[in-house]
């Protein structure tokens, strides 16, 4: 009976289950499609995850992309302790890695196909931005040692089964990883053989990345353009391998450095030494002694690199307070024009109101030297003193400025270098050029742009004697024996040093002085170099040195005028 409850309770569970998977049959294609999407999903983030945790980019990848990873790490290599390797094959199609044993050749040579796999099964690879990568068709290696007891295969045999392989099957745009080819037999022979390999698989579009120790294969890449040779670097001083990749160079296999780090006595090592050719040292020194000038002029390029990094932000702050300079400059330029424009309204103004004055006063003596006869001396004295204020002050042409004689300036009749006297400046000018509206005038150092009714032609040989202001400012600038030469730039920036130093030659030139004095003081030197920058440049400066040792020295630069 218990048998009987056994066999019934199973055939029950079997109709419910039979029923739930009809039920659930009903949906199947829906459910299958579910589990595959979710299985893509949860794919896509493992990839994610996987990108994460080795601090992956995506490289660009397509057909014809040139090799380049960029600080590439060895995906199953700890993160902490792997050193990145840069790897370039700019127009060429074979990579020879050499270097030290234990240095690191075939690590960077798995690093290449591995992330090269990684690419193309739609991963991140561990490196910087900016890698690219080309599409392989096909990938074939031979990395370890082939060799077979039970298949009667050394060495070198399955090394050498490995390649024939390769070249039978390898006939696309694949990519080709060979470790330590060539060897396992006589290092002469071995390297004739791997030579020849590497030359027929330059014949076909596959990319090839190999490693050896044989000086032949050194040569070999260093003698053709379409092979890049590469390094392992190696500390010369600390006998140990570095794992930095050193594109462009190559490497020795310091064996008997690594011996002597291994453990092996010193005694050995020496008489090893001593065993090898001379040719064979010859060449292992003459190596490294190329390896430390390569290394040399890489720390001097660095060094220049940043250098020019760092002159050319020091030049872009230049410009930049160069710019600011000649922006304050012109803006006070501005500032004291417009303030001697109103210093001379005001001027003119009060000189009117002074006739206008001297006008009352000079009825109110006549009126007087009628009544009082005494007076008519003072009077008439007065009278010739206010006629001679009244012509100076007149609107029309200023005493010693009178318009020379000439014909106007015409269009189309003046050239460059003829000679026109200019009304609104008052002066005989040189033309410098000549526009449809306007002329360039030169007088002394000094140029302006002028319209052709403001000019006439000077008479031939005419050159007035330098001109001043009007007569009634004479009193202003006539005596130039008040000229101060000396002005006293202490305490100044360069730039406020140079505006005081500007305004100073100006009423030089005004004066008819020839020489001015700059009081600059010694100090560090700054503000003297910068006016002396500055004045070297300028038109109106024929000469700026420094003052005798009697007139201060280096303290006080001498500027003579032209």
């Amino acid at each position: 009976e218990l048998k009987c409850l056994q066999l019934a309770e199973q055939q029950e569970c079997e109709r419910i289950l039979a029923g739930l998977a009809a039920e659930v049959g009903r949906y199947r294609e829906g459910l299958t499609e579910n589990v595959r999407l979710l299985a893509e999903l949860d794919f896509i983030f493992a990839k994610a995850r996987l990108a994460v945790q080795q601090r992956a980019t995506r490289p660009l990848l397509g057909k014809g992309e040139e090799l380049c990873l960029r600080n590439a790490r060895h995906p199953l290599l700890p993160d902490r302790t792997v050193v990145p390797i840069t790897v370039t094959m700019e127009g060429r199609k074979q990579l020879l890695i050499t270097g030290p044993n234990t240095g690191g050749k075939t690590v960077a040579m798995k690093t290449i196909g591995l992330l090269s796999l990684m690419a193309q099964a739609g991963l991140f690879v561990p490196a910087a931005e900016g890698s690219r990568l080309p599409l392989f068709g096909g990938y074939y290696a031979d990395i370890g040692d082939g060799q077979s007891i039970e298949r009667n295969l050394s060495t070198f045999s399955g090394h050498l089964l490995n390649v024939i392989r390769i070249l039978e099957q390898s006939h696309g745009e694949d990519l080709v990883l060979l470790d330590e080819i060539g060897t396992g037999t006589d290092p002469e022979e071995g390297a004739g053989l791997a030579v020849a390999v590497l030359e027929e698989m330059l014949s076909r579009p596959a990319t090839v990345v190999a490693t050896s120790h044989y000086p032949q294969l050194k040569l070999y890449a260093h003698n053709n353009r379409l092979v890049e040779c590469a390094a392992v670097e190696f500390d010369e001083q600390d006998l140990t391998p570095t794992f930095r990749l050193l594109i462009g160079h190559s490497g020795g296999s310091n064996a008997l450095a690594t011996a002597r780090r291994l453990g092996l006595p010193p005694s050995i090592i020496a008489a090893a030494r001593q065993k090898l050719s001379d040719n064979y040292r010859q060449f292992d020194d003459a190596l490294a002694e190329l390896r430390q000038r390569c290394r040399q002029l890489a720390e001097q390029q660095a060094e220049t690199e940043r250098l020019n990094r760092q002159l050319a932000g020091e030049l872009a702050s230049w410009r930049e307070g160069e710019q600011a300079r000649l922006h304050r400059a012109e803006k006070l330029l501005v500032e004291a024009r417009e303030r001697a424009g109103r210093l001379v309204a005001d001027a003119r103004l009060q000189a009117g109101q002074l006739l206008d004055r001297l006008r009352e006063l000079d009825r109110q003596l006549r009126e007087r030297a009628a009544a009082v006869p005494a007076l008519d001396r003072t009077a008439a004295e007065v009278s010739g003193r206010l006629e001679e204020l009244s012509k100076q002050f007149q609107p029309g042409e200023e005493e010693g400025n009178e318009r020379p004689a000439g014909r106007p300036a015409v269009p189309g009749r003046l050239a460059a270098g003829d000679r026109v006297y200019v009304h609104s400046l008052r002066r005989v000018a040189t033309v410098k050029a000549v526009g449809e509206k306007e002329i360039v005038v030169q007088h002394q150092a000094f140029q302006a742009r002028v319209g052709w009714e403001d000019c006439q032609l000077a008479e031939d040989g005419e050159e007035p004697e330098r001109p001043g202001l009007p007569a009634a400012h004479r009193h202003l600038t006539g005596h130039r024996r008040e000229f101060q030469s000396l002005v006293d730039l202490r305490g100044m920036t360069v730039e406020e040093a140079i505006i005081a130093a500007d305004r100073h030659i100006d009423n030089a030139l005004f004066c008819g002085a020839r020489e001015v004095m700059l009081l600059h003081g010694k100090g560090t030197g700054a503000l003297r170099a910068g006016l002396r920058r500055h004045f070297l440049r300028d038109a109106r400066v024929e000469q700026i040195t420094l003052a005798e040792l009697s007139q201060g020295g280096t303290g006080v630069s001498v500027v003579r005028l032209k």
